[in-house]
C-alpha cells in the first residue's frame, strides 16, 4: 500500500495573502504535539510556519492517524501519514493537547507536499483549514479515495 500521503490541498481561495517565513509565539518548528480526537500514537509536526499581516499559517505533517474502518473498506491502512497539512494557526491552537517535544527535524516528505501548496496557494488555488485535525485528515483521505477510484 502506502506509507505517506502527500497533499497540497487544492480547495479554491479567493485571494491568497503573501506569507513571509515565520516562527509564531505559541507554535515553533520542529515541535510534536498530540491533538485532540486522536488516537494514542497520533501526533502532528509543525513542519513551517507562515505570517501574513493578519494570518498565520501553520503547516504540520500528521503522523500515525487513525483511518475510520470506512476508509479502511476503501483500502487504506489502520494508520497513515500525511505529509503536509496547512491550519490557520488559531484554530489549531484550539486542537492541540501535549507539546510531546521540541527541535524535531522535519523530513524532506514534508517539503515536497509544502512546495506544492505553497506554489498553489500563490496561484490561488490552495487554501489551508480551519477544522480539527481529524476531521481535515479525514477529508483529506476521503478526498484521496475518492479521487483514486476516479482514475
Amino acid at each position: 500500500m502506502f506509507k505517506e500521503i502527500f497533499f497540497a490541498t487544492a480547495l479554491t481561495f479567493a485571494a491568497a495573502p503573501a506569507f513571509a517565513q515565520s516562527n509564531d509565539t505559541e507554535f515553533e518548528v520542529g515541535q510534536v504535539w498530540t491533538y485532540e480526537g486522536g488516537n494514542e500514537d497520533g501526533t502532528i509536526l509543525i513542519g513551517k510556519i507562515d505570517k501574513a499581516p493578519e494570518l498565520t499559517i501553520v503547516s504540520v505533517m500528521a503522523r500515525n492517524v487513525a483511518v475510520s474502518p470506512e476508509l479502511q473498506e476503501a483500502g487504506l491502512p489502520a494508520t497513515a501519514t500525511i505529509g503536509h497539512v496547512p491550519f490557520e494557526a488559531e484554530a489549531l491552537a484550539g486542537h492541540v493537547d501535549e507539546l510531546v517535544s521540541t527541535g524535531e527535524p522535519v523530513p524532506e516528505g514534508f517539503q515536497r507536499g509544502y512546495d506544492v501548496w505553497a506554489g498553489l496557494l500563490e496561484d490561488g488555488e490552495a487554501t489551508y483549514f480551519e477544522v480539527s485535525v481529524p476531521e481535515a485528515v479525514t477529508y483529506l483521505l476521503q478526498t484521496y479515495v475518492a479521487e483514486s477510484t476516479e482514475e
